[in-house]
């Protein structure tokens, strides 16, 4: 060690010492653990723990099954960034360098000892020198590794007294201060800068739904090859912040939701139904309504639409046809939901009725209105098409033979968007078409 850095230690004091190990238990030959020493000189201070994928190893259409076959991280991961046909990169940030040919990386532990975590410097060095091991990266053209992926773990950055005060305030069920809260947002923060330093980042796409995906860190070779960041740089970086979730429903509005729910559940794709019955269902909604309730704030035509009570559907669009493009707390419009319904009805025979489909679209429902993914109601009926293709594939070997037939052709051309398929409807495979 220097003498300038015999007390601080520097970048160039940093070393790592890595270890591989094939995963004997993963599906397709696809998984590779890897174990890597943080090292001060001939002291260990730290260390990285990862997972490599090759994803070129695994079967068109089998990415998804991999990945939930090696664990529920990866699955998380696989879902939230990557198609399931030949698992390529569903964020348009890392398109340009991402490539399904070779290997993305999960970084699954990324630790500091406690007396070397206020030295930002040691992990930004030692995750540079992992990223360009001659085993992870290295310098080829094209590289072995072409993006990886970290999730923030502020607990990494608590000192074992913090731990041993977070796990007795656990075990108490208390709710965390908003002073506690803020302080976990800094830890969180101080456990990014190695990964902002090496040219990592939030993707926006998936920061803004909240939730654990806001902790997704996402970089290619195209980033971590550029010039590493300073601290000052890596500071200015603001992260995103998911808007505040709507709260649950209360009050009258639960009242409604639940009421439909279970009655709509009850009419599930009854063709005819009792008049009093309805009469009565009608009234009910009607009251709570009057009572302080909304149809539009309580989703029950999502509900109704969802368990494809078409006489439900009916009544409610009568009340307040203003509905019909309403968006739930998924920003679901209810025509999506008829659309993955009426994909789930799927049998040999085709699409069994789309009644509810054409209900909503004759009373305004909007083909061209995007979830907060991008994805249309023709996007979501495709996706829920795909994944039966899929399962029928792994159960019986064969596909339903209905992605190629026309049985598909009407709900695809009722729901089509008048501009046609957003990227986000066609990152699940092809374009269907009808």
């Amino acid at each position: 060690m220097s003498s300038a850095s015999a007390t601080t230690p520097g970048m160039d004091d940093v070393s790592i010492k890595l270890s591989h190990e094939f995963d004997e238990d993963g599906e397709c030959g696809a998984f590779t653990n890897v174990s890597v020493d943080i090292m001060i000189q001939k002291k260990k201070v730290g260390s990285i723990s990862a997972v490599l994928v090759a994803r070129q190893r695994i079967p068109e259409k089998y990415f998804m099954s991999a990945m939930d076959g090696h664990s529920g991280e990866l699955q998380w991961i696989g879902v939230t960034l990557f198609e399931s046909r030949f698992g390529r990169t569903k964020l348009s940030s890392l398109m340009n360098y991402d490539d399904p040919e070779f290997n993305f990386m999960y970084i699954q532990v990324f630790h500091i000892d406690d007396e070397y975590k206020t030295n930002a410097d040691i992990g930004a060095s030692a995750l540079r020198q992992l990223l360009s091991h001659p085993f992870i990266g290295g310098d080829k053209n094209p590289p072995y590794l072409s993006s990886a992926i970290y999730v923030l773990d502020p607990h990494e950055q608590m000192s074992a007294l913090e731990h041993a005060e977070r796990k007795a305030k656990m075990k108490q069920a208390l709710e965390p201060t908003q002073a506690e809260n803020d302080q976990i947002a800094q830890w969180a923060r101080a456990d990014a800068n190695p990964f902002l330093r090496n040219g990592f980042f939030q993707d926006p796409a998936i920061a803004r739904d909240g939730g654990s995906d806001a902790n997704i860190l996402v970089s290619s070779h195209g980033h971590w090859k550029a010039p590493m960041l300073t601290h000052a740089e890596a500071a200015a970086i603001r992260f995103c912040i998911p808007p505040v979730q709507p709260p649950a429903l209360t009050g009258k509005d639960k009242e409604l939701f639940e009421f439909v729910k279970t009655a709509s559940s009850e009419a599930r794709y009854s063709v005819t139904i009792d008049a009093t019955k309805m009469a009565n269902c009608r009234s009910t909604i009607v009251n709570l309504v009057k009572e302080g309730a909304s149809l539009s704030r309580s989703h029950v035509l999502h509900a109704a639409c969802a368990n494809n009570a078409v006489h439900i559907v009916t009544c409610l669009l009568q009340l307040d046809p203003s509905i019909v493009n309403s968006k739930d707390q998924l920003t679901c419009t209810p025509l999506m939901l008829a659309a993955v319904n009426a994909a789930g009805r799927e049998s040999i025979n085709g699409i069994d009725d789309i009644v509810v489909i054409d209900k909503l679209i004759a009373t305004g429902a909007r083909t061209d209105i995007q979830d907060q993914h991008g994805m249309t109601a023709y996007g979501h009926f495709k996706k829920s098409t795909d994944d039966y293709d899929i399962m029928m594939k792994a159960m019986t070997g064969n596909t339903s033979n209905l992605k190629e037939s026309a049985l598909r052709g009407p709900v695809n051309r009722r729901l089509m968007s008048p501009g046609g398929p957003t990227a986000c409807d066609l990152a699940g495979g092809e374009e269907a078409s009808g």
